[in-house]
């Protein structure tokens, strides 16, 4: 069942970076904003399953994802220190999904990684406009 979740959710983030890169839209938006909705959707597949398998332990194995998701949701909609944000989320939910990798933690893996691609994206984007800047 999580192979398939992480399967779907890897194929889901390949075709959400191909749709934002063709609209020609800023990429690390983009990828920001699809693994926190890749996340709700990981983990609303996951639920039934966790629950099953670990019973009252799902709330916060799916917990601490979906709370990463929404504190990078907040900082977006603030736009303050939303690469550093971004990068801790990214950090913190690759090693959850390492941690859980013999369970959920496969699914966990693609929006871990599109947040720290988000992360990367967004700091090559300020190292360009501050070297503009200083020439």
């Amino acid at each position: 069942m999580t192979v398939t979740v992480g399967v779907l959710a890897l194929l889901l983030a390949g075709v959400w970076v191909v749709v934002a890169g063709r609209r020609g839209q800023n990429l690390s938006t983009w990828l920001r904003r699809g693994a926190c909705a890749l996340t709700l959707v990981v983990c609303l597949a996951l639920t039934p399953w966790t629950f099953e398998d670990a019973g009252a332990a799902a709330g916060y194995l799916l917990g601490v994802p979906l709370v990463l998701s929404i504190i990078v949701v907040i900082a977006d909609m603030s736009g303050r220190a939303v690469l550093a944000v971004t990068a801790v989320a990214g950090v913190v939910m690759l090693v959850w999904a390492l941690l859980l990798a013999l369970g959920i933690g496969l699914a966990l893996l693609a929006p871990a990684l599109m947040l720290l691609g988000s992360t990367a994206l967004g700091l090559g984007a300020a190292r360009r406009r501050d070297s503009h800047d200083v020439a």
